[in-house]
């Protein structure tokens, strides 16, 4: 591996929620010191926040709120940071962002477009898939009723990747340089559908209706609705290269939790 130095602490952005909390932790387990960026420590759609948060930093991981409007402003203020303080720079994207029908992919997508304009700034993106850390309100209505109800067909194929696993990419592709200007699509077990975790629980599942979810965002029936239709897939190759093994598996998520 080519090691990177380690000069100053990684800054983890949008370290508040359940994937920066993963990665943050990671990077810590892995030896590097970490600065966790939180909503209480200003806004990312600030400029002034990243680029005093990230001042003696030796990299930036920048995870923008979940589905967040100003995604694209809070990439230009990460790329602008990056650049002024010289850091290696990490965006946590997602899984096929160039699908228009989703608007948070979209968005995304653009931050990604900034990036390919930036070849001055040390950048690595990462395209997570769905997360298997997204099905615990189902396990837990799963376990509690004997069933549970999805907002999209459970038969729709999501390839779902363990936090852990992505945390476990992020420090990798900090400390190796070779990942400079990489795009990495982080794909967990193929073929995972919502059968295969009511099978596991042993519990039954209906199929609901993307709009079937009162309070949810625009953005969240947008996604729903192409759940439905298409699912979301990927390969499994980067992941498991980078990881050096197989993705953590639904089986083995399930028995860690």
């Amino acid at each position: 591996m080519c090691a990177a130095s380690r000069p100053g602490p990684v800054v983890v952005a949008g370290a508040a929620g359940k994937t920066g909390r993963a990665v943050a932790d990671a990077f810590e387990a892995a030896g590097h010191e970490v600065r966790r960026l939180t909503r209480i420590d200003g806004d990312l759609a600030d400029p002034a926040t990243l680029r005093a948060a990230t001042v003696g930093a030796s990299a930036l991981y920048h995870l923008a709120p979940n589905m967040s409007p100003d995604e694209e402003v809070m990439g230009a203020h990460a790329i602008a940071a990056a650049r002024a303080n010289d850091l290696r720079l990490v965006f946590h994207s997602v899984l096929a962002p160039a699908i228009e029908a989703m608007p948070h992919h979209w968005r995304k997508a653009r931050v990604e477009a900034a990036l390919h304009a930036a070849p001055d700034v040390r950048w690595t993106i990462l395209q997570p898939a769905p997360y298997l850390q997204n099905l615990a309100p189902f396990i837990d209505r799963g376990r509690t009723t004997g069933r549970f109800r999805l907002p999209y067909d459970p038969a729709s194929a999501l390839a779902m990747v363990d936090l852990a696993d992505v945390g476990e990419v992020a420090v990798a592709v900090v400390d190796d340089d070779r990942h400079v200007h990489a795009t990495w699509e982080l794909c967990g077990e193929a073929g995972l559908t919502h059968y295969h975790v009511a099978e596991a629980l042993g519990v039954d599942i209906e199929r609901g209706r993307p709009d079937d979810v009162g309070d949810a965002s625009d953005d969240l029936r947008a996604m729903f609705r192409w759940y439905d239709a298409h699912g979301l897939t990927g390969s499994t190759v980067a992941l498991t290269a980078l990881l050096g093994r197989r993705p953590t598996t639904l089986a083995e998520f399930l028995g860690r939790t």
